[in-house]
């Protein structure tokens, strides 16, 4: 398999989580302004856009299809409707999040990045936060964030924890962990999914914002 992606985490950061969980054989292939280009116009970006994953002759779109594409694959998205509602509304949850921080990083205008940057920290985070933390609390084991072992839900949420949240190099760090640092439940979960992907997280290219 290949992914085409830029050279930062991003929206493909999650897809690369499952593939060294389960130890696929997965070539990283990066993506530059001359590449995306010539990518385009071979005709394998659908949307033209990546992520975009090459597997067994096909291009496959769209970084949360491709992650649950391999989930169905690689027994990470059971089939209990209950079970993928919990982890289709948590995906969900992780696209809100990102909209919601990368409406402030890429605003131009000043005035609308301070005040966009303010409601993300005194209003969106902390009710963000509450939600997932009641989820884990209410669910048997706090170690995942749907049923007892990993799904593509938690590879999802990586995405905001090993990312985001929980990277140092992240630009907003200091301000967000100010939120987070008394968020023992949410600390904890953090923990342990860093515990099951020790090794690639430990491996991956770094330091990157995000």
């Amino acid at each position: 398999m290949k992914l085409y992606y830029f050279d930062i985490y991003g929206r493909a950061e999650s897809i690369r989580f499952l593939a060294a969980h389960k130890k696929l054989e997965l070539e990283n292939v990066i993506v530059n302004g001359e590449s995306m280009a010539a990518l385009k116009e071979s005709g394998k970006l659908e949307f033209g856009q990546v992520p975009m994953l090459e597997v067994d002759g096909k291009h496959l779109a769209q970084s949360w299809a491709i992650l649950r594409y391999l989930g169905r694959q690689n027994d990470y998205f059971p089939a209990d409707v209950d079970l993928c509602y919990m982890i289709d509304s948590t995906i969900d949850a992780v696209e809100d999040f990102l909209g919601a921080y990368f409406k402030f990083n890429f605003e131009q205008d000043e005035e609308r990045k301070k005040a966009a940057k303010e409601t993300f920290l005194t209003k969106f985070l902390p009710n963000w936060l509450n939600a997932i933390e009641k989820r884990l609390t209410n669910n048997s084991s706090q170690k995942f964030i749907v049923a007892d072992t990993m799904t593509i839900a938690d590879f999802a949420l990586g995405n905001v924890a090993h990312n985001i949240l929980f990277n140092e190099a992240n630009p907003t760090y200091a301000e967000t962990w100010e939120i987070i640092k008394d968020r023992e439940v949410f600390k904890a979960y953090h923990a342990h999914q860093k515990e099951e992907l020790k090794e690639y997280l430990a491996t991956r290219p770094q330091p990157r914002p995000f």
